[in-house]
């Protein structure tokens, strides 16, 4: 379930960067400045959010764990994977402009 969670910004980024093929080349750009955008949001909120304090009780929590809320490690790593997200599809983008300027120029 959260694989689900964390996995939904990378689609949402991937499945605009692909629509976004058939407007024109801002669009496309837009598309990926607005998922790096949101995808630094997540981390900032993940790294500013303080969750509930968790009661530590006789054997429901490992020590390695001290109990700790894991809401806000959702939100930084569906963040650090949409930004993640967000530099390949930059890198195929301009690897395929370059491409694409090239069979032009010939």
């Amino acid at each position: 379930m959260v694989l689900v969670y964390v996995s939904i910004l990378p689609s949402v980024i991937t499945a605009l960067w692909v629509l976004a093929w058939r407007g024109a080349q801002p669009l496309r750009w837009g598309a990926l400045s607005g998922g790096a955008v949101v995808s630094v949001l997540c981390v900032v909120i993940g790294i500013n959010t303080n969750g509930p304090p968790v009661a530590p009780s006789p054997g429901a929590c490992r020590p390695a764990l001290a109990c700790f809320d894991p809401d806000p490690v959702f939100w930084m790593v569906a963040g650090l994977l949409g930004f993640a997200c967000c530099f390949v599809l930059t890198v195929v983008t301009v690897a395929v402009e370059l491409r694409r300027t090239r069979r032009a120029s010939d």
